[in-house]
């Protein structure tokens, strides 16, 4: 019967590693190709007891195998003798040799954002998480929670880790802000430095493969992962992520995604509407029976009933206002009258904007509200959101700390007290872009700060830095996407430059050529600020194997440079090489 935690060398010279936490791993010597994807899987404690058994039985390893084991040591920072309780135990002509896992010195949260929620704060979800916990541990499914915007399924999976926090090991939060999930790994604070995952020199890819290998080779368990928003592009890396049983995987989304086990997020009882309305309505003017209308006519819909809640609070409305107001809007909308039970997302939209429209919001509180329409729809700390959108002196700064409180209290942000973070809901976000159309005259201090953050200086930065910045950039060129305005050419220029870094040649591309057709609207098609958007996209369309065309833009690039810059300048140079580096490049 094979040891727990050895490794043994058999008669056929296959390296056989048993282990509690990962099952067998099979090395076979003469394969280097499964060698390097065996020894990946490996963790440091069993990649350092490998290599004081190589140490031992130098002679029965070939260079090959050694060269391999040592590049993915050094790659996972593994630190040579530190696993010093390596025992040789035989049995037959079979040698063992058993480890003991070292005790972990890894922080138990692994991402520096980890939003809670007392379970005491939500309404009626005692059962959903009973039942969360149930099939996370005995059942040990990969949980899928889905349901409509807004009806509370990032609440639910912050009252999980609330209410079961001492029951993990280790605590891993994700929001997913990119199609490609591998991003947001690289991009989730803290993750990178907890794990000590070296970014230096590696690509994208091999950086999040590096993380998600750590993440697994954890050897304490049950540990937690919650991937928050997970869209449909998730399903691709299923196999990749981590899983039972030593990770409890919990995912929120809007959509049903095949090949995890679904949990659909239901409205709340009439019961328990009116409590959650009573939890945020303190003034008891409006009678059980009005509060009871008012939650039956935006069907018990959460979010909308939080808002609600909080403008009758705040505005001291009565019954009659609230319920005329809801009315009237829903009247207005003759589609969705006709449809109530067959459109509940645009039902639910329309409660929202009547909602702002109650709320009598102040030219400060509109304000703050656009710029936070623009960014990720994540948790960002109070210090983030005066480096993002305090510089310059933007319009309303010296009210900023007390309107940001006045429109947290009304129900417009959510809030983590723990981590001093605020977060504006996707739906909400709809709303304001919906209610007060954004211009990029709005969000002027946040289109430079942004544009900043993604600018890329070749001589001394390293673009995996510049990751962190992408969800920043899309979002807020998401809500600007009818604009051409002069700024937003030079943000799409650098936010593809960043995302060619990352390898996504498709999204640069069509980033360029935006930036492109407005350079080429806002200055003509003769000059060097274009001359610039032609040469860059050249390089992504050469990334692409479209040499003909790259080679075509190059040339224009460098006749423009030519043509109105001194001889000598430093852009002719640069643009010259690039042109000689396509043609070499292209195929012969």
């Amino acid at each position: 019967m094979p040891l727990q935690n050895s490794i043994t060398l058999d008669t056929t010279g296959n390296v056989i590693i048993e282990d509690e936490t990962q099952g067998t791993i099979s090395i076979q010597p003469d394969n280097p190709e499964s060698m390097l994807t065996q020894l990946g899987r490996l963790n440091q404690t069993q990649l350092g007891s490998l290599l004081q058994v190589v140490e031992k039985q130098q002679n029965q390893f070939s260079n090959v195998f050694k060269a391999l084991l040592n590049g993915i040591a050094n790659e996972k920072n593994v630190v040579r003798g530190s696993i010093s309780n390596v025992k040789t135990v035989r049995i037959g002509d079979e040698t063992h040799y058993h480890y003991h896992y070292a005790a972990t010195t890894l922080s138990k949260e692994l991402t520096l954002s980890l939003p809670r929620i007392h379970p005491n704060e939500i309404i009626g979800r005692n059962e959903d998480l009973t039942e969360l916990h149930t099939l996370l541990y005995d059942t040990k499914r990969v949980v899928l929670v889905n349901g409509l915007g807004g009806i509370g399924k990032t609440t639910l999976a912050q009252a999980y880790v609330s209410s079961y926090y001492d029951d993990y090991q280790h605590i891993t939060w994700i929001t997913q802000t990119s199609p490609n999930i591998t991003t947001d790994f690289i991009n989730t604070a803290g993750l990178i430095e907890n794990l000590k995952v070296s970014i230096a020199s590696q690509e994208p890819d091999r950086i999040a493969d590096e993380i998600i290998r750590q993440l697994k080779g954890i050897p304490e368990k049950p540990n937690l992962l919650v991937i928050d928003n997970a869209e449909q592009s998730l399903k691709q890396y299923r196999d990749k992520l981590p899983g039972q049983p030593q990770w409890h995987v919990l995912l929120t989304s809007r959509s049903e995604i095949s090949g995890f086990h679904q949990k659909t997020l239901g409205f709340l009882s009439e019961e328990q509407a009116i409590a959650l309305f009573n939890k945020h309505y303190t003034h008891r003017h409006l009678t059980e029976a009005a509060i009871r209308t008012l939650v039956v006519m935006v069907d018990y819909h959460t979010l909308t009933i939080e808002l609600l809640a909080k403008t009758a609070q705040e505005q001291r409305y009565n019954a009659g206002t609230l319920q005329r107001a809801i009315d009237e809007n829903l009247r207005a909308n003759v589609e969705v009258a006709h449809n109530r039970h067959n459109d509940p997302v645009e039902r639910i939209g329309t409660y929202l904007r009547t909602v702002f429209a109650l709320s009598n919001l102040s030219e400060p509180e509109i304000w703050l509200l656009k710029q936070l329409a623009c960014l990720p729809p994540e948790f960002h700390t109070y210090e983030q959101l005066l480096e993002l959108l305090i510089a310059e002196s933007p319009p309303h700064a010296d009210t900023f700390a007390e309107t940001l409180a006045g429109i947290t209290r009304k129900g417009w942000l959510l809030q983590n007290t723990a981590t001093d973070s605020y977060k504006m809901h996707r739906i909400i976000a709809d709303v304001v872009k919906q209610e007060q159309p954004i211009s990029s005259t709005d969000v002027a201090n946040l289109i430079d700060t942004i544009t900043q953050k993604l600018s890329i200086d070749q001589t001394k930065d390293n673009p995996v830095d510049k990751f962190v910045w992408i969800p920043y950039g899309k979002a807020l060129l998401g809500s600007l996407a009818n604009e051409t305005s002069a700024p937003l050419p030079v943000l799409q220029n650098n936010l593809a430059t960043v995302l060619k870094d990352l390898g996504d040649y498709g999204g640069a591309k069509t980033l360029l050529e935006k930036a492109l057709h407005s350079d080429e609207h806002n200055f003509g098609p003769d000059h060097p600020t274009t001359a610039v958007r032609y040469s860059n996209l050249a390089l992504v369309l050469k990334d692409l194997g479209d040499y003909a065309e790259a080679l075509v833009l190059s040339g224009k690039a460098l006749a423009i440079f030519t043509k109105t810059l001194p001889p000598g300048h430093p852009h002719i140079d640069t643009v010259t090489s690039i042109y000689q580096f396509i043609q070499r490049a292209m195929p012969r």
